[in-house]
């Protein structure tokens, strides 16, 4: 006999743990070097790492203005692709990098919003061949479909003319727990069936 409480924690613990991946800050004058700490501090190769960056570094001038990078790291996960399994190495396949794009026809870029408990993110690609440049505008619009107001409106122009393909911190993130991800259980008794389920993070959730 199935116990379906049991079920249900199962369940419940499994999104807690998605919500919550394994995810490092890295701090060093530069970006290889902060990227390679976090590696150590995953215990993972960097091929096996995702990560987005929080702050910026600068050069400075004569010592003067210098600033260090910030990153936030997290092991990256398996992709599927045309019924085959590859590695992300180390850079999303969202973007266009990490598998052999020769293949590919021209591709629009395209821009990207994660939503952290420490912040929004935004990610912008780089069009492939003839492929679209994504604009300023198509970034603000990204941000007001996942609800987000609080973002520098400038450094979300920046990005996406760099079109560098990294996530990067563009605003601060109000988490609303009433409208996150869940998992409801139901319990037919006569015929014995249970069925679960999933319901998708609303405006604001995780």
């Amino acid at each position: 006999m199935v116990d379906f409480i049991r079920l249900q924690e199962t369940i419940k613990h499994k999104l807690d743990a998605d919500r919550s991946i394994k995810n490092i800050e890295a701090t060093a004058p530069t970006l290889k070097e902060a990227v390679t700490q976090a590696a150590a501090l995953l215990n993972i190769p960097i091929s096996k790492m995702e990560y987005q960056v929080s702050e910026k570094g600068a050069n400075g001038f004569l010592g003067f203005g210098r600033k260090a990078w910030t990153i936030r790291a997290y092991p990256s996960q398996n992709i599927l692709v045309q019924g085959m399994e590859l590695e992300d190495d180390g850079l999303s396949l969202d973007s266009g990098f990490g598998f052999d794009t020769s293949t590919l026809n021209s591709q629009d870029g395209d821009c990207f919003v994660r939503l952290w408990s420490d912040g929004v993110y935004l990610k912008v690609t780089p069009p492939i061949g003839n492929g679209r440049e994504v604009s300023t505008k198509d970034a603000l619009n990204a941000l007001e479909e996942r609800n987000q107001q609080d973002y520098d409106k400038e450094l979300v122009g920046r990005i996406a003319q760099e079109s560098e393909g990294i996530y990067i911190k563009v605003g601060v993130f109000q988490a609303n727990e009433a409208v996150n991800a869940g998992v409801q259980i139901s319990v037919i008794d006569q015929d014995m069936k249970a069925t679960a389920t999933l319901s998708s993070p609303g405006p604001n959730g995780c």
